[in-house]
């Protein structure tokens, strides 16, 4: 429950993604963008290319998909 996780931990960087992401599935695009930017947020100390590119396509696509449902 990435709620729960978020509750405990809220600079967990993984469930705020994965909640984005479940957002998203859900068509809850305003909470999947919230979650996603968040995610983004507190990857981007770290550094760490991986993460900050799949957080960034699962924002592009979230873009693509407000842009094509216009």
């Amino acid at each position: 429950d990435y709620d729960r996780a978020i509750e405990l931990k809220p600079d967990y960087a993984n469930a705020c993604y994965n909640r984005g992401v479940a957002y998203d599935s859900l068509k809850e695009k305003e909470k999947a963008r919230r979650d996603l930017l968040k995610a983004r947020e507190l990857v981007e100390p770290s550094g760490n290319a991986q993460s900050l590119n799949l957080i960034d396509e699962a924002l592009s696509e979230l873009d693509n998909e407000n842009n094509n449902s216009s």
